[in-house]
């Protein structure tokens, strides 16, 4: 008995190990999306002077570290977003946003001006615990969900791409995050 107790204890370690850990939160390394499975490619953590905001993951079909490569794949992708602070107001959240599209994506701003509209108002004030979840599908374009809901859907893998630029392009919100991200340690 006290045998297969250690079997059972190690079995559950392994599966404890082997999911991404970061800052107390943990993911999956794998999650289905399209039916098919993606990865864990890596996770990082955002930080805003000493303030923990949120830790993200991202999933992908196979692991790789190439920016570009995932930016120009026609794959499906998604990106997790842990909240870590106590409340993110709105307000901050769209600066966030607005500046993540200016560094990263500016021709978004006039091509998709009413995309981006759409895209913030997904978010409310977000609290800590709460998770924003970013699913691309090539056959069914980027859906929002934010804290379990799904807030909308948009069409355009130029809209997405650029979504995912925030985080992937020359000038991410943190060069670690970008780093966690891409599995670079």
């Amino acid at each position: 008995m006290a045998r297969l107790l250690g079997v059972l204890f190690l079995l559950g370690l392994c599966e404890f190990v082997s999911a991404g850990q970061l800052s107390g939160v943990t993911l999956p390394d794998t999650i289905t999306v399209d039916d098919g499975t993606l990865v864990l490619n890596g996770m990082g953590q955002r930080k805003k002077m000493w303030v923990e905001v949120y830790v993200a993951g991202l999933y992908l079909p196979s692991r790789t570290s190439e920016a570009g490569e995932i930016l120009e794949a026609d794959a499906p992708w998604r990106l997790v977003m842990h909240f870590l602070h106590k409340k993110v107001d709105k307000d901050k959240l769209d600066g966030a946003w607005n500046d993540g599209f200016k560094n990263n994506s500016p021709d978004l701003l006039t091509t998709h001006a009413e995309d981006i509209d759409r895209f913030l108002a997904c978010f409310p004030d977000i609290v800590k615990g709460q998770e924003v979840i970013l699913t691309f599908s090539p056959a069914a374009g980027l859906q929002v969900d934010v804290a379990g809901e799904t807030k909308d859907t948009f069409t355009s893998r130029g809209f997405a791409q650029g979504v995912l630029s925030i985080w992937l392009g020359p000038k991410p919100p943190s060069a670690d995050l970008r780093k966690g991200l891409l599995g670079i340690q």
